[in-house]
């Protein structure tokens, strides 16, 4: 039975060290607890306000079409609602993955990353890249206390190895 921390031990060699693979995975969690309840509660707003469109109302007779077209309107601002759930974060020993509230992800090797900081003045972290380009990780944020320190120690190590 071998010790998986330890590579090359044999009888006549010396134990060296390995470095564990650290990685991590991040995206937002309160924010995106809130969002998904606006979300259910926009949605169930405009599906109870299409049921009960079907009436007169203030001399205005409303048509099926009307009450999907509110329908639609309705999925339309309970999808938008859930944009902040949103944001990830990966980052391994080749580099970070990020994702935005918009957009596609965006592949950043180490070697273009000045800095990995998280200012106290910040809703998020960012990293820092030449010429004091910072970009946003939207994936973690202040508010989710614990996860936030555990990705951002991840990120700094990860930086760490990276310069080593």
């Amino acid at each position: 039975m071998t010790d998986p921390e330890v590579a090359g031990a044999s009888a006549d060699g010396p134990r060296v060290p390995l470095r564990r693979e650290v990685v991590v995975d991040a995206r937002p969690i309160r924010t995106a607890l809130i969002a998904k309840i606006c979300s259910a509660v926009i949605l169930v707003v405009f599906v109870f306000t299409a049921i009960v469109m079907r009436h007169d109302n203030a001399g205005v007779h409303f048509v099926p079409t009307d009450q999907l077209g509110t329908l639609v309107v309705g999925v339309i601002l309970a999808a938008a609602a859930l944009v902040p759930t949103r944001p990830r974060l990966h980052a391994d020993a080749n580099g970070v993955r990020i994702r935005a509230f918009l957009g596609a992800e965006k592949n950043i090797g180490w070697d273009l990353i000045t800095r990995v900081d998280f200012p106290k003045k910040l809703r998020f972290a960012r990293i820092v890249l030449p010429g004091e380009e910072a970009l946003a990780l939207y994936a973690v944020q202040r508010w989710d206390h614990e996860s936030s320190v555990a990705a951002m120690t991840g990120l700094r190590e990860l930086f760490a190895n990276s310069r080593s």
